[in-house]
This record gives C-alpha cells, structure tokens and sequence, in this order.
C-alpha cells in the first residue's frame, strides 16, 4: 500500500500550500507533504471500500480499526523482531493517520450517513428475538 510521493513532482503544490497557509516552519513542508500522501491514501482506499463501511459503524468503527493498527504497531515495533509479512510499519501509521481525519469528517457530519441518521451495526442482541425485525 505504500504511498509516497515523489516529494519533486509535487514540490511546487507544498510549497504554495505552506505559504498560503502562512506557515512559517521549515519542518511543516514535510508535513504538508505526507498529509498529501495520505489524501491519496484515503481516496484509493475509499476506491476500494466506498463509504458504507464507515457508515454502518461510525465512530465506535473507526475506533476499533485505529485500535488494531495501534495493537500491530505495538506487536511489531515491540514484541517481535521479525520484519512485517503485509503492510509495512509505515503503512500502519499511514492508515492510522487517515483514520483520524475520517473520525473528524464523521464528527463533522461530513461523512455520508445511511438512511440519513446515525445507523450503528453493533454486538448487542434485542431483548428478545420477537423483536428482531430478522429473526422474528
């Protein structure tokens, strides 16, 4: 999955992002420029997912997927000492990353809802199965 851009070809967008932002630190051209890195990220992956998954979930979702990123870099970086198998360190921090701008647009009300209101798909069974509209 590693996104990175070749920093030259975009140099000119970073550059003219950081001065129209009034940014005034060196190390903040960097940041502008992974943060495009990972606007390409997340429009690759909304590519491949779409928005339904994130809004049958919410918050409580992306939680959860920035809890097992967190506990792979935990593995990773700390019990284990074997280089990754899939996705890279870096990957893992990537998507966490993203998943923290998509916490926010969800917050928001920037992301897509299903049925027009909050719907989240959680573990929690009725009361009874009477009254599950499914099961019945």
């Amino acid at each position: 999955m590693e996104t990175v851009l070749a920093i030259d070809e975009y140099s000119d967008l970073v550059d003219a992002l950081h001065t129209k932002l009034g940014c005034t630190e060196e190390l903040t051209l960097d940041y502008i420029a992974i943060a495009l890195e990972d606007i390409m990220v997340f429009d690759g992956k909304q590519h491949d997912y779409g928005s339904a998954n994130i809004a049958l979930s919410g918050d409580k979702g992306i939680l959860v997927r920035v809890m097992d990123k967190m506990m792979r870099l935990r593995h990773l970086m700390l019990d284990s000492n074997e280089a990754p198998r899939n996705e890279s360190v870096e990957d893992s921090w990537a998507d966490s990353s993203v998943y923290g701008v998509m916490a926010r647009m969800w917050t928001r009300g920037l992301w897509p809802r299903l049925f027009g209101a909050d719907v989240v798909v959680t573990a929690e069974q009725p009361e009874s199965y009477s009254d599950n509209p499914v099961t019945g």
